[in-house]
C-alpha cells in the first residue's frame, strides 16, 4: 500500500505542468514511459521534480531522432520505444549521485 501510494505521489509530481507551459508531445510521451516502466521509482519525491526539469533537454541530446519521430508522427514503434527507455534510465542513474550527495535536511 504504502509502495502505491508512494508511486501515486511521483505521478502527480511528474503530471504538475505550469499553466500556460504544456509539454510537447515527446515530452509526455517520455514522462509516460518512465512511469510505466517504474524508472522513477529509484528517485526520491524531491528528484522527480528535477527529472522533469531537465527531461525536454535530457532527451532532445539522448535520443533527438526519437523526438523528431514522435513531433512529427505521433508514433513510436517498440525499437524506439526501447531505446527511449534505455536513455531515460541512463539519465535516471545520472540523477542519482546529486540525490544522493545533497546533504539530508535536519527537522
Amino acid at each position: 500500500m504504502r509502495d502505491q501510494l508512494t508511486r501515486g505521489a511521483r505521478i502527480r509530481a511528474i503530471l504538475d505542468q505550469p499553466q500556460h507551459a504544456p509539454l510537447r508531445l515527446a515530452d509526455e510521451v517520455a514522462l509516460v514511459l518512465a512511469v510505466q516502466a517504474g524508472l522513477l521509482d529509484v528517485l526520491p519525491l524531491p528528484a522527480v521534480g528535477e527529472f522533469r526539469r531537465g527531461l525536454r533537454d535530457a532527451i532532445d541530446r539522448g535520443a533527438a531522432d526519437i523526438v523528431r519521430l514522435i513531433q512529427h508522427t505521433g508514433e513510436l514503434d517498440d525499437e524506439r520505444k526501447q531505446a527511449l527507455s534505455e536513455m531515460l534510465r541512463e539519465y535516471v542513474r545520472t540523477l542519482m549521485p546529486r540525490v544522493s550527495a545533497k546533504p539530508a535536511v535536519q527537522p
